[in-house]
């Protein structure tokens, strides 16, 4: 709230009053220009005004009630900041705890396949290399999904069937696969094994380049046709 301007009447007694207390003290009368000066208002001073000025434009540069300060609206971005961090950390730690779900069921399909016999798991991928060829040369003879039952378990499962170039052969490789189970077992000699690898590398060397001109690289298939037809020799009985 500002102050009332003095009255005249107030000013000249002020003055007199300020001329007096200083002959009182023994001092010399004042003039009164010097007493009007004492007794001026303080806003008067030019240095005064000065600081009255920087605590007004303090105070408007301060926020309003309710609002964060400086170093509060930092401290609230720092924490989103570090938020939304551990969310994107938390996401990432998911995504390895997929990847690791996913290893994990490869890595117990591996260790299923390595408990087989090796003259199992060398037919089994002549067999399947065999069929990924004949769904990748769709052009050559169609693979479907066909119901068939399951003789070791009794249950029905889907089989691939192939049609057309690839329909002997994947027949024959699927009786490769057969004889070797059976021949590790000891239901049957391993001369079945050897009887049905040379029907799939025939159709391989000979019947395939008879049928098509179409490149198609078998290699690995006969190079698990070779291992297999070696572990199967190795199970025959020592004449």
């Amino acid at each position: 709230m500002s102050e009332q301007p003095f009255t005249e009447a107030e000013r000249q007694q002020a003055i007199e009053d300020a001329r007096q207390r200083a002959l009182a003290a023994g001092g010399q009368m004042l003039t009164p220009e010097q007493a009007a000066a004492a007794t001026a208002p303080a806003a008067a001073d030019p240095g005064l005004g000065v600081g009255v000025n920087q605590i007004q434009a303090a105070q408007q540069a301060a926020p309003a009630a309710g609002q964060p300060l400086p170093y509060e609206a930092q401290m609230n971005a720092l924490m989103d900041q570090l938020k939304a961090q551990s969310e994107q950390l938390a996401a990432a730690l998911g995504r390895v705890g997929d990847l690791e779900r996913h290893v994990q069921a490869v890595t117990a399909q591996a260790s299923a396949a390595q408990g087989l016999p090796y003259v199992v798991r060398y037919a089994q991928g002549a067999r399947d290399k065999l069929l990924a060829h004949a769904i990748a040369n769709a052009d050559l003879g169609g693979v479907r999904l066909v119901p068939s039952l399951d003789q070791a378990t009794g249950e029905t499962v889907l089989r691939h069937q192939a049609a057309g170039h690839f329909e002997t052969v994947l027949h024959d490789a699927d009786q490769l696969a057969a004889a070797a189970v059976a021949a590790a077992k000891g239901d049957a000699p391993a001369q079945a094994v050897v009887d049905a690898a040379a029907r799939v590398t025939r159709f391989i060397e000979r019947t395939h380049r008879r049928l098509t001109p179409k490149y198609v690289d078998y290699s690995a298939a006969l190079d698990d046709l070779d291992a297999a037809v070696e572990e199967a020799l190795k199970l025959a009985p020592a004449a």
